[in-house]
C-alpha cells in the first residue's frame, strides 16, 4: 500500500477559492461585485467587494457577510480562512425607497422643461447679429464720398420721431423687448440636458452619463474572465472596452454584449444608444484548453 506521503497532494487554486468566496457572499444576501483570494499552503486570505442596500446598517450587514463569507469558503475549501476582508463599494437602492415623479403627458413622448430649448437661445442671436452688422457697414458706407445713405435708414429715422415714449405702441414693443431678454437671460443660466440621458416614459427621471458608464461597467466586470472594463458614454453611443484575463475571445465579447445591454435596458433610457464592444486579452490572459487537448 503507497505511503500517504507517496500519494501526491491537492492544491486549491486562489481562482477557485475566489469564486467560492463571491458564491459565499451572495449566499448571505448580497451583491459581489468582485473578490480576490490568496492561499499560502493550507490558509487562505480572501476579500470581497460586495454592494448592500440601502438604507441599512453598513457595520454590521458588513460584519455578517464577513462572517459568512469566512466561515463558508473555509468549509467547501478546507482551508484556514483566517482573514476576511469585505469592502462595501456600492449601495443598491430599494424598490420602495425610490422617489417617483408624475409621468409624462403623452407616452412616448418625453416631457422637456421650458428652459431646454436650446435651440431658441443660438437661433435669436444669429438674425440679431446680421443686422446690427448690415447697419455698420451701412453707416461706413454712407460716410464714402459719392454715397446716400440708405432710404429706409432715414424712413426709420422719421417714424422714430413722430413717436414719443408716451405712445402705446412705444411701451408694448418696450414691454416685449423687456420679456424677451429676460428670457434670453434665463436660457443662458438655467442649467441645460447635455450631460443627461432621457428617462422613461412612465418614470420621469435623468440619469447622468457618467452614472451609466458605473452602472455598464459593473455589469460588464461580473463577466467570468474580465477584470476591468472602461465604459464611455455618448448620446447615442456607449463604447465598452474590456479586458480578458482567461477564457474564450469571442464568447466573452458576446457575454460582455449581453451584460452591457442588460444595464443600458435597466437604465431604461428614452433612446436605445449604439453599443459597440471591444474584448482585448490582458497580459496574463490564458485560452480555454479544449477537451482534446486536455486528454493528450
Amino acid at each position: 500500500m503507497t505511503a500517504p506521503a507517496e500519494r501526491g497532494a491537492t492544491e486549491i487554486a486562489p481562482r477557485a477559492v475566489r469564486r467560492i468566496a463571491e458564491g459565499a457572499a451572495s449566499e448571505a444576501g448580497v451583491r459581489a461585485t468582485g473578490a480576490h483570494a490568496e492561499v499560502t499552503g493550507r490558509r487562505a486570505r480572501v476579500e470581497v467587494r460586495v454592494g448592500l442596500p440601502y438604507p441599512a446598517r453598513l457595520g454590521p450587514e458588513a460584519g455578517r457577510v464577513r462572517d459568512h463569507v469566512r466561515e463558508r469558503t473555509g468549509r467547501l475549501t478546507g482551508l484556514d480562512v483566517r482573514a476576511a476582508k469585505v469592502t462595501v463599494d456600492r449601495l443598491d437602492l430599494r424598490e420602495g425607497n425610490v422617489r417617483r415623479t408624475r409621468p409624462s403627458a403623452a407616452p412616448g413622448v418625453a416631457r422637456r422643461r421650458w428652459w431646454s430649448a436650446r435651440p431658441s437661445a443660438r437661433v435669436v442671436p444669429v438674425p440679431a447679429g446680421v443686422a446690427v452688422a448690415l447697419l455698420a457697414v451701412e453707416v461706413l458706407v454712407a460716410r464714402l464720398p459719392g454715397h446716400r445713405p440708405w432710404r429706409g435708414r432715414a424712413a426709420a429715422v422719421d417714424l422714430l420721431y413722430r413717436y414719443g415714449p408716451g405712445d402705446a405702441a412705444v411701451t408694448v414693443a418696450a414691454v416685449v423687448m423687456v420679456a424677451v431678454g429676460c428670457w434670453l437671460v434665463a436660457l443662458a443660466v438655467t442649467p441645460g440636458r447635455g450631460r443627461l440621458a432621457a428617462g422613461p416614459d412612465a418614470v420621469r427621471a435623468d440619469v447622468g452619463r457618467r452614472t451609466v458608464a458605473a452602472l455598464v461597467g459593473d455589469e460588464v466586470r461580473q463577466v467570468p474572465g474580465v477584470n476591468a472594463a472602461n465604459v464611455r458614454v455618448r448620446r447615442k453611443k456607449v463604447r465598452v472596452r474590456a479586458s480578458l484575463t482567461f477564457g474564450d475571445r469571442d464568447a466573452a465579447r458576446e457575454r460582455v454584449r449581453g451584460a452591457a445591454r442588460e444595464a443600458l435596458t435597466e437604465c431604461r433610457l428614452g433612446a436605445e444608444p449604439r453599443l459597440r464592444v471591444s474584448v482585448r486579452p490582458a497580459p496574463s490572459w490564458q485560452p480555454t484548453r479544449s477537451t482534446e487537448d486536455e486528454d493528450t
